[in-house]
């Protein structure tokens, strides 16, 4: 319906992995941008969509960064759960490719229901191999009987994927949520260290919302979307921001960098690794 609308130059925001896999051939059939979305699906990225940007790392990146960091610490022995849902079994085997590329060793891998009524059953069988580590590539109302469960039978840290990293579940973990390690496809949004994280707390105060981690990744995306439109120039068409967008080449957007071209229209690898 959008997209029939010839006032319309470009979607913004879509989330739900499935719902953009949907949408990205409509937008190629319609010549519309879609720009910033709220999934890191590494599916959703092959193949090349000319009419598809995204503004941050995908979940592959911080998969590769939790690897990598328990690598480096020597603590590669890894247990891997994963929701028993389309988002946990496309990213299982992304966990796997890595560890072997990496040089880890997955020793265990159990699926999570999402409502997490199976957490202490789960907990039991990575318990049982041992693991050094865990990496929960899961998210919502799974993640608080898990990690409980996990605190009381497994003497390791436990990684959690970007959109893990919800407020009121961290508030529901209480002392439990001490210790776990979250990757963030976002610069860290609570001191205001540079131009665009000045500009967020500012925009912040104005509508009376907290800072935090999920509406920064909104304002950081909508940024882009204006730094392209603005490239774009007036009477910008969908042509004209696809063009504008590919022109963005190491793009310093007030502290955060993107870099679009042609061939590449996946603008971030940015992953760093946050402790609660």
């Amino acid at each position: 319906e959008l997209l029939a609308r010839p006032d319309v130059v470009a979607l913004f925001g879509l989330t739900n992995t499935a719902g953009i896999a949907a949408a990205l051939p409509l937008v190629a059939e319609r010549k519309v941008p879609l720009i910033g979305v709220y999934s890191g699906s590494p599916v959703l990225r092959a193949p090349h969509n000319p009419y598809f940007f995204t503004t941050m790392a995908s979940y592959r990146d911080e998969v590769v960064q939790m690897v990598r960091n328990l690598v480096t610490l020597h603590q590669a022995e890894i247990g891997l759960v994963y929701q028993n849902s389309p988002f946990g079994q496309l990213m299982a085997p992304v966990v796997e490719e890595t560890c072997k590329e990496l040089g880890a060793t997955l020793v265990a891998k159990v699926p999570l229901e999402v409502s997490g009524s199976d957490a202490a059953a789960a907990v039991a069988t990575l318990a049982a191999a041992k693991p050094r580590a865990l990496i929960f590539m899961s998210f919502g109302p799974s993640m608080v009987p898990f990690v409980k469960a996990a605190r009381q039978k497994i003497a390791a840290p436990i990684y959690c994927v970007s959109i893990a990293n919800s407020r009121a579940l961290i508030d529901a973990l209480g002392d439990d949520a001490r210790g776990l390690a979250i990757a963030q496809i976002v610069p860290y949004p609570f001191r205001a260290t540079s131009t665009l994280t000045r500009n967020y707390h500012a925009a912040m105060a104005s509508a009376d919302l907290p800072v935090d981690y999920d509406h920064f990744f909104g304002y950081l995306n909508i940024t882009v979307l204006l730094e392209g439109l603005k490239r774009a120039g007036k009477g910008v068409t969908p042509q004209r921001l696809v063009a504008a967008m590919e022109g963005m080449r190491m793009a310093d957007i007030g502290g955060y960098t993107v870099d679009y071209s042609p061939q590449n229209h996946h603008g971030s690898h940015f992953v760093e690794l946050v402790m609660v």
